[in-house]
């Protein structure tokens, strides 16, 4: 039941932050034993809470607020670290907020800005097989981050000369959607210093430019295991 307390605390910062009303965000009944009142949690948006009610009785038992740190106002991306830690990219917080692996709230790190620790309208997260953070911040960058006593610590960046659709990682190795010299989608491998290996997944091509691009928009995820990278056009039923 956490995981939807988390999934409706998500809804109620988005809610306040795009609209500014003050409804009540969700709610979820958790189990409880036979003997005891059967309760379920709400989030509310006005002043962002969570809220926990006697379902029967349909009384308030606790009310606990949300800190600013708590709310996010944009998801972006979302990934785990390998001790089971979730993360969510909030882009409009230029942010990383961190979870236990039960949902409950643990840090928001990362701040607005261009700096080595800091976050500029960051849109995709991976996590590689060392815990290293990877980041596209701003569409043409790549930073790469460790989690380290609730700070982002710096593990080196690099630029690109093409805008970034998405991101996945097999291992170490980082495979990025963005174009090619002649403006359409494909897959770029990078080591995860920067290096670009190779690209692949020719782009659809149809007789104009302008559909070719368009239906070339799409997604990519990384299979580790098998090493395989799988690319999703958003308009076509192919894979």
């Amino acid at each position: 039941m956490s995981r939807t307390l988390l999934g409706l605390a998500v809804t109620a910062a988005v809610a306040q932050t795009c609209c500014g009303r003050t409804p009540i965000g969700g709610m979820t009944e958790h189990p409880t034993p036979a003997n005891q009142p059967r309760t379920a949690v709400r989030v509310e948006v006005g002043e962002p809470s969570t809220t926990q009610m006697d379902v029967d009785r349909e009384e308030i038992v606790t009310r606990t607020p949300l800190s600013p740190e708590e709310v996010i106002s944009q998801i972006a991306d979302v990934a785990f670290l390998p001790d089971g830690r979730i993360l969510v990219l909030d882009s409009g917080a230029n942010s990383v907020k961190v979870f236990a692996p039960e949902g409950r709230f643990l840090a928001s790190v990362g701040e607005p800005g261009t700096g080595d620790r800091q976050l500029r309208l960051p849109t995709d997260l991976e996590v590689l097989s060392d815990g290293t953070l990877a980041i596209v911040d701003g569409r043409r960058r790549v930073k790469r981050f460790r989690i380290e006593e609730g700070e982002l610590v710096p593990q080196g960046s690099f630029g690109l000369n093409y805008d970034v659709e998405d991101l996945c990682a097999d291992g170490n190795r980082l495979f990025l959607r963005g174009v090619d010299e002649a403006g359409r989608w494909v897959i770029h491998r990078h080591e995860a210093s920067g290096e670009k290996v190779a690209s692949f997944a020719p782009a659809y091509v149809a007789a104009s430019e302008k559909t070719s691009r368009r239906l070339s928009v799409g997604t990519i995820a990384c299979h580790a295991d098998s090493a395989v990278v799988v690319n999703a056009f958003e308009y076509l039923p192919v894979l």
